[in-house]
């Protein structure tokens, strides 16, 4: 299974999570319109593949839980409301 939509699925609990890092083929999801405790990711961290996240809304997502992810190309999202982004110039 490539791809995992659950958008507007309501709240996923970190025993999904648990159970989604089983699908170690997994390459992108969709968490759009989901709720859920921001160290579910945790769970995803270890998924060889998966470079594609639709997170929807990062308000009550912090960076060190995005760090976690480590594999991931594609970070999608429409609101970053309590983020400020900081361009450092080399």
């Amino acid at each position: 299974m490539p791809y995992l939509d659950l958008s507007d699925q309501g709240d996923i609990t970190n025993e999904q999570f648990e159970k989604i890092s089983e699908l170690k083929h997994l390459r992108s999801i969709d968490l759009n319109g989901c709720t859920f405790q921001p160290e579910g990711l945790d769970y995803l961290s270890p998924l060889p593949q998966l470079d594609n996240i639709n997170f929807g809304n990062l308000a009550k997502l912090s960076i060190e839980h995005l760090q976690r992810l480590k594999r991931f190309e594609t970070l999608n999202q429409f609101t970053l409301s309590r983020f400020k982004i900081e361009r450092k110039h080399c």
